[in-house]
């Protein structure tokens, strides 16, 4: 902030938290930080960003980068702060184990 800190005052201010993570789109060999709302579910945040790059959520699988385990797509996007999540094509995913 390059501004002093009294043109703030008798304002309201809001601080909102974010999960900040990185993902990974395997098809399309691109890398994106996104950031969201801690509440969200996996799901909703990732669904626009794949449907941006031509991709359809239900043709992939995500993984946290490292893991084998597929990612629960329910689970609140707060789980991925500060990770690396990977999307593949579902079958060729598990395909690179075999």
């Amino acid at each position: 902030m390059d501004q002093d800190c009294m043109t703030l005052s008798a304002r309201d201010l809001r601080l909102e938290k974010r999960t900040l993570f990185r993902l990974d789109l395997v098809p399309i060999n691109r890398s994106v930080g996104l950031k969201a709302k801690p509440t969200k579910p996996v799901t909703e945040v990732l669904r626009p960003v794949v449907a941006k790059y031509g991709l359809h959520l239900g043709d992939l699988v995500a993984r946290i980068s490292g893991e084998k385990e597929p990612l629960d797509l329910g689970l609140p996007i707060s789980n991925l702060d500060g990770l690396r999540v990977v999307l593949d094509v579902a079958d060729h995913a598990v395909g690179k184990g075999e």
